[in-house]
């Protein structure tokens, strides 16, 4: 048997129905979903337990795969969605006709069957009505691209240079006024470069929301310093103000802890970046995370002058 872990977060990203009315859309995440039936199973185990029309994105963090489904319940003798099938054969969504794939769940089964793992359902699902339709279709390349993105920002650091202005100049010197909406730019040109100067869409965020439920932490941001400390940070991916230092994470140019209050636990502690002098010659220095790049930098009279990023 098969298990299945779900996450769910709210998207609050519109989705419009084939009736052209607007919903929002939830995400879930399903670690091992790879067939359309337990793409279908993920979203109905989800759906409320009442009639109506639900819809969902369903990703498979492990495998970047991202599916849509929209999950109709009516009651005994209604027929769904007003037609005389109870499975379109096209479903159109954003415009787009797709092909659509599902099954009927009747109103006296304990657990719908699935071809793939009989047993999948078993327990998921509470009280159905007349009967439960499932509707999957595939992503976009481009929300399947922003997807996987995402996934991948969520289980790394972005790492950054600070600017040369005000509020950089080191740690214990750092104006969070300036440096938390920073890293938060920097986290958000890391899953889009168009979102820099801009609002990360609302369903974009429900993504990122589900993805700090199943890793038990948002994305984070680790930055230099001027002088050459550096630290992490935990960010809110719903207030780029919001930004919280990781207890631990406090490092000078020499790779010396710096003791700072007001953190937040980073995961087990030592969680900065690990810093190397001189390298790859005097007068540089660089910092790395785990199956991560280098960020070299030069100094110039004890200030940060420039800096690289060097492929592990």
């Amino acid at each position: 048997m098969k298990h299945i872990l779900f996450l769910v977060a709210i998207g609050l990203g519109l989705f419009f129905s084939v009736t052209g009315r607007a919903e929002a859309q939830q995400w879930v995440l399903c670690t091992n979903c790879s067939t359309t039936a337990q793409f279908q199973t993920a979203a109905i185990s989800k759906a409320p337990d009442r009639t109506g029309e639900f819809r969902f994105a369903v990703g498979n963090p492990n495998t970047g795969t991202m599916k849509h489904v929209i999950v109709f319940k009516t009651m005994p003798g209604e027929v769904p969605r007003g037609g005389s099938a109870p499975i379109p054969q096209k479903l159109t969504l954003g415009g787009l006709a797709t092909d659509a794939v599902g099954f009927i769940a009747n109103e006296d089964e304990a657990a719908v069957t699935i071809p793939e793992d009989p047993q999948l359902l078993a327990g998921l699902m509470g009280p159905t009505f007349g009967q439960t339709n499932a509707v999957v279709s595939s992503a976009t390349p481009a929300e399947q691209q922003q997807f996987g993105a995402i996934v991948k920002l969520s289980k790394n650091s972005i790492m950054v240079s600070a600017p040369n202005s005000s509020g950089f100049s080191s740690l214990r010197g750092a104006q969070m006024e300036v440096v938390s909406p920073f890293l938060y730019s920097a986290m958000a040109a890391g899953a889009n470069p168009a979102w820099q100067a801009a609002e990360i869409p609302s369903f974009w965020k429900g993504l990122f929301n589900a993805l700090k439920s199943l890793h038990g932490k948002g994305p984070t941001a680790c930055i230099v310093y001027r002088n050459g400390d550096s630290a992490c940070y935990q960010l809110n991916i719903m207030d780029k103000n919001a930004a919280r230092y990781i207890t631990d994470s406090g490092k000078d140019a020499n790779g010396q802890p710096i003791p700072q209050t007001g953190g937040i636990g980073g995961g087990g502690g030592g969680s900065g970046l690990n810093v190397q002098p001189n390298r790859p010659s005097t007068g540089y220095i660089s910092w790395s995370r785990p199956s991560s790049s280098y960020l070299v930098c030069s100094y110039i009279g004890g200030k940060l002058h420039s800096c690289y990023i060097q492929p592990l």
